[in-house]
């Protein structure tokens, strides 16, 4: 978020927990009539129920591909039964310019009072909200969070990847040399009169080679995620500029989400703007990246999101419940999305997506008086404070600048995030926050209305303190232990119990995949450190209706405070 630009208001789609056959959440109703009473159209983005809502199993982290390749054919059939066949070519078609989501249940659409009256009609629409697009937010730094000291002890971010969802990167930047990932992909509209593709090929969707590029010195903003780009990772090898970024052995993974409009307020057009859908489509692109772990030797340890807008007082989960969904996604696999709070002064609210709960919301400091930036949003949804004052980056063209803004304060603590998961590959996004919370040097906002207190990150001692804990969990014995029906209503024994054991630090666990035909004595808890627990696995009631067999069990006790951390309790039933 770079000021002074203007910090448009965010419309994501609104995440409805209708079923099909319910009628369909409008949101921005009074702002959606006097648009369509000025100007006799407009522009709505949709969303409609289907077999995976964003809520419903299949999660969002175990989405399958099948279901990604049938989601343009069920657009298809959803658009042609809410509209008619008409909206899917000729001149109707030219005229709604519809859009559709690569990888989410929806579409946005331009369409008058009778078309919207069939779209709320339709039973398989469960929400309706009005288009908007939305702006960015835009060596002294460093020394400031500690990044030298952790950077020393290993902590650089070797091994990890960000994901920087912007306005694209210098692909040819001496800064960011070797830095970029060979996957990468933009995702921009064209939508006649409203705005144009930024990506290379100027379609829709690109992901290949080079879709990541930034969109070039003609467009207005275009700057903004190479310099966002360089504060994560960014390596100085000549004797101008800033040294390097926070994470300097990170790699960048750039997905362009910009396009291009004219309609630019106080700013030069043509310029940057971005479409919701195209951020949607964005983070679900760096979910199939992490389910797919196809970035060999770079697991994506953050997205940085220096973008956003509008005036929140508290959580916006509901509104924009199906981003909240994929950043709860990324979150279960330890990737942590950080957002600006924005760059309105607020002292009691945040811009949007920086609202949604589950996301890492960062506010800025000024990098020489260590203070809230006067430009800074703040209210309780921000999680941590960072450098945002004047910060030297990398601009296109292979030059450096000083910018400043909550966007620079941002993708600070997203390197972090990296950096601490270079040593501690397992560690969970809620251990990384709470260490950094924990560390970090407490400042309170002096400014007139401010009251709030929060940490700016230390990195060297967050990094420190998440190596200490290194919580592990074990469970014993590994054998697989036998249950023998003995009788039509018992099994000999009737339960076998296993030890639970946490080491290095405090832990909390769950019990998972427990069969039909077995049950746990808890499902879930906590241990302390040096501390064990005791679960008995025992028959259910299903189990004595079971046919002469063998029946394993494999369950699974799973270490919430380290990913990948999962201790099995392995049973058999025997039936005769």
């Amino acid at each position: 978020m770079t000021t002074p630009r203007t910090f448009l208001a965010a419309c994501l789609l609104a995440a409805s927990t209708l079923s099909a056959g319910a009628a369909a959440v409008v949101q921005d109703g009074a702002a959606i009539d006097a648009r369509l009473k000025a100007e006799g159209s407009v522009r709505v983005t949709v969303r409609y129920a289907t077999a995976w809502n964003g809520k419903d199993l299949p999660h969002w982290a175990g989405v399958p591909d099948g279901y990604l390749a049938a989601l343009p054919g069920e657009q298809t059939t959803r658009i042609r039964s809410a509209l008619g066949t008409a909206a899917l070519a000729g001149t109707t078609a030219k005229r709604m310019a519809i859009k559709r989501s690569r990888y989410a249940p929806g579409f946005s659409v331009t369409v008058t009072a009778a078309e919207l009256a069939e779209l709320a009609a339709d039973p398989a629409v469960t929400a309706i909200q009005l288009e908007q697009v939305f702006s960015p937010t835009l060596d002294a730094s460093l020394p400031r969070i500690g990044a030298p000291a952790a950077i020393a002890a290993g902590a650089d971010g070797r091994n990890t990847a960000v994901a920087v969802i912007d306005t694209g990167v210098d692909l040819d930047h001496p800064f960011l040399r070797g830095k970029v990932t060979l996957k990468q992909a933009c995702f921009s509209s064209n939508i006649p009169f409203v705005m144009s593709s930024l990506c290379p090929s100027g379609g829709d969707t690109e992901i290949a080679t080079g879709a990541g590029d930034d969109c070039g010195p003609l467009v207005s903003g275009c700057f903004h995620g190479t310099h966002v780009a360089g504060i994560v990772a960014g390596v100085n090898r000549t004797a101008t500029g800033p040294r390097r970024g926070v994470a300097p052995g990170a790699k960048i993974l750039p997905i362009m989400a910009g396009s291009m409009v004219v309609d630019c307020g106080n700013e030069r057009a043509p310029c940057v703007r971005f479409n919701g859908l195209d951020l949607l489509d964005a983070l679900g692109f760096v979910i199939e990246r992490v389910n797919r772990a196809d970035l060999p030797g770079t697991p994506i340890a953050a997205v940085n999101m220096s973008l956003g807008g509008g005036r929140n007082t508290g959580d916006c989960d509901l509104v924009n419940g199906l981003m909240k969904a994929q950043i709860d996604a990324l979150r279960s696999r330890g990737v942590a999305t950080v957002i600006a709070s924005g760059n309105d002064g607020f002292t009691d609210a945040v811009g949007s997506p920086a609202c949604i709960s589950s996301a890492v919301t960062v506010g800025s400091t000024d990098t020489a008086t260590d203070r809230v930036s006067v430009f800074s949003n703040m209210n309780r949804m921000v999680d941590l404070l960072a450098p945002g004052s004047v910060i030297q980056s990398s601009v296109p063209g292979g030059g450096f600048a000083g910018l400043q803004g909550t966007s620079m304060a941002t993708p600070h603590v997203a390197a972090a995030f990296a950096a601490i998961k270079s040593v501690e590959p397992t560690a969970t996004v809620a251990r990384i926050e709470a260490a950094l919370k924990a560390t970090g040097r407490p400042i309170r906002d002096t400014r007139p209305g401010g009251t709030l207190i929060r940490s700016r990150i230390e990195l060297d001692d967050a990094a420190a303190k998440v190596r200490a804990e290194n919580p592990d969990l074990s469970a014993a014995p590994t054998a697989r232990q036998i249950l023998t029906k003995s009788s039509l209503t018992s099994f000999s024994p009737a339960g076998r119990s296993f030890t639970i054991r946490a080491t290095g630090s405090r832990l909390g666990f769950e019990v998972r995949d427990v069969p039909v035909f077995l049950e746990t004595s808890v499902g879930s808890g906590s241990i302390a450190a040096g501390s064990s627990t005791r679960i008995t696995v025992r028959p259910s009631a299903a189990a004595f209706f079971l046919p002469a067999g063998t029946y394993d069990g494999n369950i699974k006790v799973v270490n919430r405070d380290a990913i990948g951390d999962v201790a099995t309790l392995r049973v058999r039933l025997v039936v005769r």
